[in-house]
């Protein structure tokens, strides 16, 4: 049965009056034939990219199984509307990890594969298409499709990083990798300006697992773009599974407060925290993986109005300019 509703964009900027259903099971598909329809996932992306007012809006919540674990082969597949965070905590059980993870345990697979997202570690792993073996496409006129490299493999291709334009992923099998440690050893490093901070997870790419950065970009001197480089291995270590539950909801209550002294201050106490903090510690392998979770205020304090996040790539050579 479709439910009317109003789909608000996590950025709060966009507001979209849709019909929209919730299937459980494969068979609810079949009365969305011939109907013009846009998968949606956990609805964290910044845009309403899974809103329409022309399409039915399928909400792919309850599509949230496991099908198959196959640990000989480093394989499972899952239903696209199951959280990347359940989907970790069943690896860690077995001792295995699906090596590209958002920063955000809520999101889906099917948004994972729709935006075919980044991990901490991508200059080693890639994005998390390459770690996707097959997909199970269903499209409202032609039904149900299996692709893969081998077979469709155009429309495989397309399908991810192609934000739902092909058709709803309803399941994909996805390569997964035997977990080389239970917790993360951290080691942070100053970075005296964004041209060092590039250098220096440049240079020690091949030392670690996963190379990221913090930069200040509010300062307007030699020192634009101080901020910390972390530096991550594995390590043996206690690991456990974390019961992760949605909390990245931005707040209709508080009044915005970000504006450019705000921001310029809170970046400035952030660094002066971050420069008392042990320059090395541990983190287990939950909290490692997504870093956002936990820290969610950040969001809230764009108040009412919302907030707009751009972001850039730029080549590493065109960084010292």
């Amino acid at each position: 049965m479709k439910n009317k509703q109003v789909i608000v964009s996590f950025d709060k900027t966009e507001h979209t009056s849709c019909e929209s259903v919730r299937p459980e099971k494969y068979d609810d598909f079949k009365g969305l034939k011939d109907t013009p329809v846009i998968a949606r996932g956990a609805g964290l992306s910044y845009c309403n990219a899974g809103a329409s007012g022309s399409a039915t809006v399928v909400d792919m919540s309850r599509m949230n199984r496991i099908i198959d674990f196959r640990p000989d082969q480093e394989s499972i597949t899952v239903e696209a509307g199951l959280t990347i965070g359940e989907l970790h905590n069943f690896l860690i059980s077995k001792g295995f990890i699906l090596p590209v993870l958002p920063g955000y345990p809520t999101i889906t697979i099917g948004g994972c594969i729709g935006f075919n997202v980044h991990g901490k570690s991508e200059f080693k792993v890639g994005t998390f298409g390459n770690w996707v073996r097959s997909l199970v496409l269903f499209h409202p006129t032609k039904g149900e499709m299996f692709l893969s490299p081998e077979q469709n493999p155009d429309l495989f291709n397309l399908t991810i990083g192609g934000m739902g334009f092909t058709g709803i992923i309803l399941s994909a099998t996805l390569k997964i990798s035997k977990l080389p440690g239970n917790r993360l050893h951290v080691e942070q490093r100053k970075a005296s300006s964004a041209s060092e901070a590039v250098k220096v997870m440049t240079e020690s790419s091949s030392d670690y697992e996963f190379v990221y950065s913090w930069n200040n970009f509010n300062c307007y001197d030699n020192s634009f773009g101080k901020g910390f480089v972390y530096l991550e291995k594995y390590e043996e270590g206690k690991s456990r599974a974390t019961s992760f539950r949605e909390r990245l909801k931005l707040s209709y209550k508080l009044p915005a407060i970000q504006n450019p002294f705000f921001t310029r201050m809170m970046c400035s106490v952030y660094y002066l925290m971050g420069s008392m903090k042990s320059t090395r510690y541990n983190l287990d392998i939950s909290s490692g993986s997504f870093p956002i979770y936990g820290k969610e205020i950040y969001y809230n304090l764009f108040g009412r109005k919302g907030f707009r996040e751009y972001q850039v790539l730029l080549p590493t050579n065109r960084c010292e300019n």
